[in-house]
C-alpha cells in the first residue's frame, strides 16, 4: 500500500494535504507515509461512518451500479471504469452543481 499511496501523493504533488483511512494494517507505514509526502494522515475512530462521510456516500453510490451480493471480484476492468466515469461526471450539490473531474481539474490546473 506504501507504494501505491506514495505514486498517488507524487502525481497530485501540493494538490494533496491529507489522507484518511480506517484502522486497516494496509496502513501500518502511514508515519512514512506522512514523511515521504508531507502528507498529514487521519484515521476514522471505529464505527464511525460520519468521520468519512464522503466515502460513505461514494461507497452508497456504487452500489447503486454493484448491489449488495454480487462480488467485487465479477466486475471486469471495463465496468469499473465505466462506472468511476459516470460517478465522476455526475454533478453533486456539494460541489456547486460542479462534477468531481471539474472540481478536481481547476484545482490541480490552478497548482501547476
Amino acid at each position: 500500500m506504501y507504494r501505491e499511496l506514495t505514486k498517488v501523493c507524487k502525481s497530485l504533488g501540493s494538490n494533496i494535504k491529507s489522507a484518511t483511512s480506517d484502522h486497516g494494517k494496509e496502513f501500518a507505514h502511514f508515519k512514512q507515509i506522512e514523511e515521504d509526502n508531507k502528507v498529514d494522515f487521519y484515521f476514522a475512530h471505529a464505527y464511525s461512518p460520519h468521520e468519512r462521510g464522503t466515502n460513505e456516500r461514494i461507497n452508497r453510490d456504487i452500489r447503486g451500479f454493484i448491489p449488495k451480493g454480487i462480488k467485487f471480484e465479477t466486475i471486469t476492468d471495463e465496468e469499473l471504469l465505466d462506472i468511476t466515469w459516470k460517478l465522476n461526471t455526475r454533478p453533486r450539490k456539494c460541489l456547486n452543481w460542479k462534477t468531481p473531474f471539474q472540481v478536481f481539474y481547476s484545482e490541480y490546473e490552478n497548482n501547476f
